[in-house]
Parts: structure tokens; C-alpha cells; sequence
């Protein structure tokens, strides 16, 4: 192993799918003379039970885990900030406190955030991200049950997760014998409209059974002082809006200056930006050039041993492996009432095996990094 001094330096921005995979295999970057820096916030929140949590099936210890514990559990160095612009004349991240980190060679996953297509403002507003905030939710709607109080809550979205966050909404009251009323808002014509077709007619009918109103092709003006005001000047007033539209890379993204797109940060097939091939991206923060990729995350977890590699051949100057995203990928929503509707591909059913498929791999994923 090289002198720590002779090391190149990987710094990984955000720990992130992609990111847990690339950082469990610190050993072998040491072996082939690389160092690994990882920077994050504190904690990584797995998208995938945020909803299960907010209906009480998970605690925050089945989705979290801790940053500086991973990185010292695999020999990485740790730094807790948030970058905010990429010197690449320097070679330096730069955090929110004015500190600089050197790099060699950098891979972004960072994620994203919710920005809607309309103006927001006031109190009782949520988004399905930061995941830590669906925490905080549920015990603010567990208060409002245990006085009695009568909720009325509106989702503005009608994809995977808004519809999965209204169920489990829902199932948090059932659980808790509080009055949730329910409305979910989306400006497209179906439900999960990437899903099959009889999957999207399933979503409906769940919602509804429930004693969800659904409204689609309906479009949303503007949010404001606990009212949602729709295009035809129709107004919802609510307690607890779920905005689930509109998701933004990261805003170092947008910092960085290399070309990006609504989608993220744009790079190749190897996961490399055109614009500076020692810089990577990975996950909800990049738009890989030619695809059009949903924001889901199985496509960091299948790119995570192309972009390891990739920054090992890239720091010993070798050839780079193109990543190619699967063409269908196993999707599953837990329905709140003890049931789950998954698809492959063409291929969709609802039932508890669903639930338990994705629990099961849900799980699984989350042992494999603790």
C-alpha cells in the first residue's frame, strides 16, 4: 500500500445509494493507492420505507444510518458539512463554512429536493424530502389525533411516493382512531403513470376505497396561508399539505458550472461529467446523457460498482466501463393497510406478498451498509 502522502484523493460528496457501495470498498481503493474522503450532513435516510415510517411500520432506526460510522467502520475519512460549489481550477469542495477540501477525483451523490412548479408559502406545508421531516410529521399528526382534532390533509402529486405517502397517512390515523381527511391532487391524467395500466387503475381504486378524494388533470396555482388555490380559482383549505412534485437536483449541482440540465448534472455513460472527467455523478443528482431516467433509486444501486470501478480506472488512467441502465426494474408501494403493489416490467400485482417482497429487499439493502 502506498505512503498516505502518495495517495490520490477521492472525496465522495454525499452518501448516498451509489455512495454506500462505492465507500464499502475503501479497502480495495487503498490497495490501488487511493484514499476515500466522504462528506455528508450526518445521515443517510433510505427513500424507500420514508413513507412506511410515516405510518408507523418502521422507527427512524430501520431507516437511518450514520455517516461517520460507516466511514470509520470501512477506513474512510470523515468530514460533516454541506458543499456548496466545486473550485475546479483549485480542485477543492467548498463547504458552507468556508472550508476547502482538496480532491483528486470527485463523485457527486447528492440527491434531490422538492421544487414545485407554483409559489409556496406559510405553515402545514411538507415534502416527501428531507426523509428525517417524515419523522417529525408523524408525531405532529399523532398530537393533532390524540386532541381529537379533525386534519385535513391534500397531496399535491399523483406519483409513486405521493401516493404511497397518502396511504400511509392514512393508516397512521386508522392506527390511531384520529380523522384524517384526505384529498390528493395531480396535474396528470393517471396515477403512477409509468406503471401498467391496470396497476394505475388499482393505485385509483386504493385511494379511493380508502376515502382518499382524488383529483387528476388538475393543476395547482399557488400554496399559501393554509389554502390551496387551484387554476380555476377554486380554493382547498387544509392543515397538512404533502407536496410531492417537482423534484431538483441539488443546488450544488447548479453551483458547480458544469452543464446540467432539470434533471442534474449531465454525464456519459461512464457516470463522468463532458465537461471535467475528474468529476462523477451518480444517483438523483445526475442526467445521464441519452437516457431519461426516473428518479428512483435502483438505477444508483445498479451504477454503484460501474462508477467504482470507473474511478479506480480513471485515477490509474485506464479504459472506463459504460454503465447501462436496465430497461425494467422491480417497483413496490406499501399501501398502508398491510398490503403492497409491485410491478416488473408489464407484470403488476397488489397483495401482501408484494409487501413482503419489499420489505424483505428493503431491509436486506439497508443490513448490507449498518
Amino acid at each position: 500500500m502506498a505512503p498516505l502522502a502518495d495517495m490520490q484523493h477521492v472525496v465522495l460528496v454525499g452518501l448516498g445509494h451509489a455512495h454506500l457501495y462505492v465507500g464499502s470498498r475503501a479497502a480495495q481503493f487503498r490497495r490501488e493507492g487511493l484514499r476515500l474522503t466522504l462528506i455528508d450532513d450526518g445521515e443517510f435516510w433510505y427513500s424507500s420505507i420514508g413513507s412506511g415510517m410515516l405510518g408507523g411500520r418502521y422507527e427512524r432506526a430501520d431507516d437511518v444510518i450514520d455517516a461517520e460510522a460507516f466511514a470509520t467502520r470501512h477506513g474512510i475519512d470523515f468530514i460533516k458539512g454541506r458543499a456548496v460549489s466545486i473550485d475546479r481550477t483549485a480542485r477543492d469542495v467548498v463547504l458552507g463554512d468556508g472550508t476547502r477540501v482538496p480532491y483528486d477525483f470527485l463523485s457527486l451523490n447528492v440527491g434531490s429536493h422538492v421544487s414545485p412548479p407554483f409559489s409556496i408559502s406559510g405553515d402545514g406545508i411538507w415534502s416527501p424530502k428531507p426523509i428525517s421531516d417524515l419523522l417529525q410529521l408523524r408525531e405532529d399528526l399523532k398530537g393533532r389525533f390524540q386532541r381529537g382534532d379533525r386534519v385535513r390533509w391534500i397531496t399535491v402529486g399523483g406519483n409513486h411516493s405521493g401516493c404511497e405517502l397518502t396511504l400511509n397517512a392514512m393508516a397512521l390515523a386508522r392506527a390511531e382512531g384520529g380523522n384524517l381527511d384526505a384529498a390528493l391532487v395531480s396535474a396528470d391524467v393517471d396515477l403512477i403513470g409509468n406503471e401498467p395500466v391496470g396497476a394505475r387503475k388499482a393505485m385509483r381504486n386504493v385511494l379511493e376505497a380508502a376515502g382518499c378524494r382524488v383529483m387528476c388533470d388538475t393543476y395547482v396555482n399557488a400554496i399559501e396561508e393554509k389554502v390551496l388555490t387551484l387554476a380555476d380559482s377554486s380554493e382547498m383549505p387544509f392543515d397538512v399539505a404533502m407536496v410531492a412534485t417537482g423534484l431538483q437536483p441539488s443546488a450544488l449541482v447548479t453551483a458547480c458550472e458544469l452543464d446540467h440540465n432539470e434533471s442534474g448534472l449531465i454525464v456519459t455513460s461512464y457516470l463522468q461529467s463532458p465537461d471535467d472527467d475528474r468529476i462523477f455523478a451518480v444517483g438523483d443528482c445526475a442526467s445521464i446523457r441519452g437516457y431519461n431516467l426516473p428518479k428512483v433509486g435502483v438505477f444508483g444501486v445498479r451504477a454503484s460498482p460501474v462508477l467504482t470501478e470507473n474511478l479506480m480506472a480513471r485515477a490509474a488512467d485506464e479504459p472506463l466501463r459504460a454503465y447501462k441502465p436496465q430497461k425494467i426494474w422491480f417497483a413496490a408501494l406499501n399501501l398502508g393497510d398491510g398490503t403492497g403493489l409491485a410491478s416488473w416490467g408489464s407484470v403488476w400485482w397488489r397483495g401482501k406478498s408484494a409487501l413482503a417482497l419489499k420489505d424483505w429487499n428493503d431491509r436486506r439493502f439497508m443490513e448490507l451498509y449498518r
